[in-house]
């Protein structure tokens, strides 16, 4: 199977977010809200095994409490995968897009994404394809862009050049950074055609930004 490497099949890119990776220690929206809610989200849905839709450099595997859940990360950056590989050898890591995830169809219990939905440009097939992996009553989380600070994030980008609802441009710091302004409503609209029930809403905010929620998190299960 071809892979759509995105941003990352450039290598200069890639490295680019490994080195950004390793600051995100001092990221206090990662590290205060978003990794310790995911982590409480898997103690409260009990996977067995869990996936995880871009999986980049593996860090949330180690992030993340995992303890005796079967984890996998799809990841379609070849850079980013040989690097995961590298730091967390006994964690499992496979080529693929949100499009097209390389496991059957009802195979996971759960399923989480950090930061990957708004690089999706068709919102409608990746949900299917979500819904297609999760067992019945399977659980997910996505962590995404908050539409109702999309100004903020168009703030964090230069040399911007946006077309409908694709925006490209630097960003921090990235050489090439690609998102999509979905609203609430195409976000909310795609779970819901596919049978996929949002039971929770949370939003994230960051020291550095404390006006406004730019992380939006979207859990819930597959319909039956």
């Amino acid at each position: 199977m071809e892979i759509n490497q995105g941003m990352y099949a450039d290598k200069k890119v890639a490295e680019e977010w490994v080195t950004w990776v390793k600051s995100f220690a001092n990221d206090d929206t990662r590290e205060r809200e978003i990794y310790p809610w995911l982590s409480a989200w898997v103690k409260k849905v009990k996977p067995l095994n869990i996936l995880e839709i871009g999986s980049g450099t593996g860090l949330c595997s180690e992030k993340v409490f995992l303890d005796g859940v079967d984890y996998v990360g799809v990841e379609p950056s070849q850079h980013l995968r040989e690097y995961a590989c590298k730091l967390y050898p006994s964690r499992k890591f496979m080529g693929g897009t949100a499009e097209r995830i390389p496991l059957g169809d009802s195979s996971m219990d759960a399923v989480f994404s950090v930061f990957v939905w708004l690089h999706i440009s068709d919102l409608d097939v990746v949900a299917k394809e979500l819904y297609r992996v999760l067992k019945p009553n399977g659980h997910f989380a996505i962590v995404t862009a908050n539409p109702e600070a999309y100004q903020l994030w168009l703030s964090w980008h230069i040399n911007t050049k946006i077309s409908g609802k694709e925006v490209l441009g630097d960003m921090k710091r990235l050489s090439n950074h690609r998102m999509f302004l979905h609203s609430m409503y195409e976000l909310d609209n795609s779970f819901s055609q596919n049978n996929l029930i949002i039971d929770e809403i949370a939003k994230c905010k960051s020291k550095k930004e404390p006006k406004q929620d730019f992380t939006l998190i979207l859990a819930g299960h597959k319909g039956n």
